[in-house]
């Protein structure tokens, strides 16, 4: 058996970001590139998904429907795209802020971002409103995630510190790991 990985070659920058679509057949990744490409993991084929014109995406995350992919911009966007269309919806802004980590709750229905500043946004994907938003680091946020069971957000920062947050209410005092 051929115990060498695959080695997916299309971007002319370096990779990002990473998303498995919900039925692990294919696989979308960001570059410096500024391109979003959509790779066919079955057939081993890719395409450009989405090329931005002055920006790039720094963290992608796909919905449990499969319908759409979320992104975060150096530009301080989070983006929507219909993955069938390819019609975009930018869903928040802010000038001068990075979004470097996205993360969706299992039904799709929360999607929960952290920026450059150190902030962590909770939205609503079916109203596009931003619900909360809490200084929850002093510095970037790297990573978020919401625990399986949906209860929890954890956020990692270059601030030193993991926080989990209670999705329900982030106005609770999150639990603080840090070295």
């Amino acid at each position: 058996s051929n115990s060498q990985p695959s080695i997916l070659q299309g971007h002319k920058g370096w990779v990002e970001a990473l998303s498995f679509t919900p039925d692990s057949k294919g696989l979308y990744s960001a570059s410096t590139d500024k391109s979003i490409i959509f790779w066919d993991l079955i057939t081993g084929t890719n395409s450009v998904f989405v090329t931005l014109e002055n920006t790039r995406v720094r963290c992608l995350a796909v919905s449990s429907s499969g319908r759409f992919i979320f992104g975060g911009t150096d530009d301080g966007k989070l983006i929507r795209w219909n993955m069938d269309t390819k019609e975009a919806a930018v869903l928040f802004t802010s000038d001068a802020n990075s979004i470097y980590a996205v993360s969706l709750n299992s039904s799709g229905s929360r999607i929960a971002f952290g920026d450059k500043n150190g902030a962590l946004r909770l939205a609503d994907t079916r109203t596009n409103s931003i619900i909360r938003v809490v200084a929850a680091h002093s510095a970037r946020i790297l990573d978020v995630k919401f625990s399986p069971d949906d209860h929890q957000i954890v956020t990692s920062s270059m601030d030193k510190t993991v926080k989990i947050w209670d999705a329900n209410n982030l106005s609770n005092r999150p639990v603080v790991i840090s070295r």
